[in-house]
């Protein structure tokens, strides 16, 4: 098996685990949160309401990841393009997540919240994807 159709099959493989941990897996244990929630800052200043949409945005990103993998399988002659683009775009998705795992909003005496099991898997399965995606760029 040549380095390629390995690095695009972990691809695959990685963007698959990112869409399956995002879907099925619960990803905030403790989240016990009363009042001023429009108070509470995540990363990057976003507010708290992002809580919510982040299993969504992993799930995109694996899909992503998915279509990237499938597209450089039947288009080779675009496989750098391809890559380098979803190398990008991964990495970008998979820092936002891994921001907001490591610094999820202290809501101090009203509550608590931290990252689950699904938030840990999804996030390492899409930075996974960003560096098979990166070595398939190198490699093309």
């Amino acid at each position: 098996m040549s380095r390629g159709t390995l690095t695009t099959a972990v691809l695959a493989a990685a963007g698959a685990v990112g869409v399956l941990a995002a879907l099925l897996l619960p990803w905030w244990s403790a989240l016990v949160l009363f009042g001023a929630l429009d108070r509470l800052d995540g990363p990057f200043g976003l507010s708290v309401t992002w809580l919510d949409r982040l299993p969504e945005i992993a799930a995109g990103l694996g899909v992503a990841a998915v279509a990237a993998a499938a597209l450089i399988a039947a288009r080779p002659a675009s496989a750098r393009a391809v890559a380098a683009v979803a190398a990008v775009a991964l990495a970008a998705g998979a820092v936002f997540l891994l921001s907001w795992v490591i610094d999820p909003p202290d809501p101090g005496s009203l509550g608590a919240a931290k990252a689950d099991a699904g938030a840990y898997v999804a996030t390492v399965a899409l930075l996974v994807a960003a560096l098979a995606a990166s070595a398939r760029w190198r490699s093309a």
